[in-house]
């Protein structure tokens, strides 16, 4: 999800895009609704087997019956090898859990958020097109959630947008990576990190 990818690419939020996503096993289904249920100012909706989490308060997103901002939550099976999304319309979508856990902590702006473990196998499982090419463009995707409408699609070779805005520069060994996030040529920190098995060869960068 494009969520894992701004930390992934940026370590925060991709600044083009302005969807959430988190993935839940199936099993603690009940247990989330049991807590929203709970909450004197959270409402949710299902909509083709997701849950939209939001803000009762909060105003529309565009003419739906959910509001904005809004979480969206993908719910998962799983059996002894892999997950797949739950719900025949993202059935197809199969991730090996080798690629998923055990979990890492990601920072993502001030924070670190549990994600899957190797960022290029979970990706290549939910987009079927992804080849250097695809992990080299910036797109905004063409759709607004905020107001559930469609806009023009922008792409663009994401070289263009690095004095605009930081980008982790990634240098790996078979056990670790050395992750630095630069703002065009000024290095505004760099992080050590586990690989988690993400890379085939000794030095890759990510644009």
């Amino acid at each position: 999800m494009r969520f894992f990818s701004g930390s992934w690419r940026h370590h925060d939020l991709i600044p083009y895009d302005d969807d959430v996503d988190f993935l839940v096993s199936f099993d603690h289904k009940t247990r989330l609704f049991q807590q929203i249920n709970s909450s004197a100012v959270l409402s949710h909706v299902i909509i083709s087997g997701v849950c939209k989490i939001y803000f009762a308060g909060a105003s529309k997103a565009g003419k739906h019956k959910w509001n904005w901002p809004f979480l969206d939550i993908w719910f998962y099976r799983e059996n002894r090898t892999h997950i797949w999304y739950d719900g025949d319309d993202w059935k197809s979508l199969v991730i090996k859990k080798l690629d998923v856990f055990p979990l890492v902590l990601r920072p993502l702006g001030t924070v670190w958020i549990p994600s899957p473990r190797n960022y290029t196998g979970y990706h290549s499982s939910i987009r079927k097109d992804t080849n250097d090419s695809t992990l080299s463009y910036c797109i905004q995707n063409g759709y607004s959630h905020r107001t559930e409408s469609q806009l023009a699609k922008v792409t663009v070779r994401c070289t263009e947008l690095m004095n605009a805005y930081p980008f982790v520069m990634r240098t790996c060994t078979q056990v670790k990576c050395l992750e630095e996030l630069k703002l065009g040529h000024q290095t505004l920190y760099i992080l050590r990190v586990d690989n988690g098995r993400t890379f085939k060869q000794t030095t890759t960068a990510s644009f």
